[in-house]
C-alpha cells in the first residue's frame, strides 16, 4: 500500500500537482526508471524525472567519460574525466532532487539478460546499436514492461516508443446537448448568434478512457515499403525515417556514431548508406536530402534538450495514464527545425 503523500512532499510537488493532479504525482512517486546510456541525452531525461518526483531512477552505463561527453552531459563534472559516466553523473542528479532514489549500475545493457528488466516499470536505452534496442525491446515486450529508445546524431534525434498496450485517460469536451452527466464541469466556448455577435455556449467535458496498441521496433523498421498503401506514403512522409536508417546502417559497419574526426570518411559512408537505402526502399532520389548528412556529427546540447524533454514528456504521460502518447516515432529534423510524430508498422 502506497505510504501518505507527506506535506514535505505536497510543497515540494506543488506545481506539479496543480498542473497534473495528485493522483498523477502518487503513480510517479511509485515509478521505477531504469535509463542506459549517460550520453547528453541520457542526462537530459534522468535531470527531467527526477525533478518530477518519480520513486527511482537507475543509471546504467559501461562509457568511461571524456571531455566530449562533458560538452552534451552537464550532470557530470570534468574532474570526473576517466571515471563511468554513470558514476560520474550521480551527485548532481542525486543533487537535484534528495526524495528520488538514484542509482548508477557500470555494465552493458546488451549483456543484460531479460531477468534484469523485471524491477523497472519503465525502460529507456539511447545511445545503442539497433540489435541491442531490438533485442531489449522484446525483453520488455514479453515482461510487458513499457519501452523507449532515442539517440542524437549531431543536430537530428529520434525517440520511439513501444508501450505494448496502453490504457489512459482524456479530457473531450462536448456540447451542453449531449448526454453527459449533470455534474460533470460545464466550460464555456465562444459561439456566433444569427447577427454574428459572439455569444457563450455552454460545453461540458468528459474524461474518456482509450487503449492504444504500440509494435516493435523491430516491426516498425522492417515495413514493406514496396506496398501500394506505402508508396503513396512516402511523397508526404518527412524523410527523418529513412536517415534513421541510414544512422543504424552507419553505426552496424562502423561500431559508432559519426564523428567529426573522421569526418570526410564518415561523410562518403553516409552518402552511400543514403543511395543504399534509397534503392532498398524505392524512395525518390531526393528523399533523403544530402544537406542532412553534415548535420550528423557529434552530439548538440540544444537537439539532447528537445528529444529529452520529449521523451521525459512521454514517460510522465505514460505513468500517470493522462492523455495521449505519441504513436511511435518522434524526430527532430535540423533541417526544418522541426519536431515530427510518425507512426510506422502498423
Amino acid at each position: 500500500m502506497d505510504k501518505k503523500f507527506t506535506e514535505e512532499e505536497a510543497t515540494l510537488y506543488d506545481r506539479q500537482i496543480r498542473l497534473w493532479g495528485l493522483d498523477a504525482q502518487k503513480r510517479l512517486r511509485n515509478a521505477r526508471i531504469l535509463v542506459c546510456g549517460m550520453s547528453g541525452l541520457g542526462a537530459e531525461v534522468a535531470k527531467n524525472l527526477v525533478l518530477a518526483g518519480v520513486k527511482s531512477l537507475t543509471m546504467l552505463d559501461q562509457v568511461n567519460l571524456t571531455l566530449e561527453h562533458c560538452q552534451s552531459n552537464f550532470l557530470a563534472p570534468r574532474d570526473q574525466v576517466g571515471k563511468n559516466r554513470a558514476e560520474a553523473s550521480l551527485n548532481r542528479l542525486q543533487n537535484l532532487n534528495p526524495m528520488v532514489q538514484v542509482s548508477a549500475e557500470v555494465g552493458d545493457v546488451d549483456a543484460k539478460d531479460r531477468e534484469y528488466f523485471k524491477d523497472f516499470d519503465i525502460v529507456l536505452v539511447t545511445s545503442a546499436m539497433k540489435d541491442t534496442l531490438i533485442k531489449v525491446n522484446g525483453f520488455c515486450r514479453d515482461l510487458g514492461i513499457k519501452f523507449l529508445s532515442g539517440d542524437v546524431f549531431g543536430f537530428f534525434g529520434y525517440a520511439f516508443m513501444d508501450l505494448v498496450e496502453h490504457e489512459f485517460v482524456e479530457e473531450v469536451m462536448k456540447s451542453s446537448n449531449s448526454d453527459l452527466d449533470a455534474d460533470e464541469p460545464v466550460k464555456k466556448r465562444p459561439k456566433k448568434d444569427a447577427e454574428g455577435e459572439q455569444e457563450e455556449e455552454e460545453s461540458k467535458t468528459k474524461m474518456v478512457k482509450t487503449i492504444m496498441s504500440f509494435v516493435p521496433l523491430e516491426k516498425s523498421l522492417a515495413s514493406d515499403w514496396s506496398q501500394e498503401a506505402y508508396k503513396k506514403r512516402i511523397k508526404r512522409m518527412d524523410p527523418s525515417f529513412f536517415v534513421l536508417h541510414v544512422l543504424y546502417e552507419f553505426q552496424s559497419r562502423e561500431g559508432r556514431h559519426p564523428l567529426l574526426e573522421h569526418e570526410e570518411g564518415d561523410l562518403k559512408t553516409l552518402k552511400s548508406l543514403g543511395e543504399s537505402i534509397t534503392q532498398k526502399f524505392n524512395l525518390p532520389e531526393t528523399k533523403i536530402p544530402e544537406a542532412i548528412y553534415p548535420m550528423l556529427f557529434s552530439e548538440i546540447s540544444p537537439s539532447a534538450a528537445i528529444v529529452g524533454g520529449i521523451l521525459a514528456q512521454e514517460i510522465i504521460k505514460i505513468i500517470s495514464n493522462r492523455d495521449a502518447p505519441h504513436n511511435n516515432f518522434f524526430f527532430f529534423n535540423p533541417l526544418e527545425t522541426a519536431g515530427i510524430v510518425e507512426k510506422v508498422g502498423y
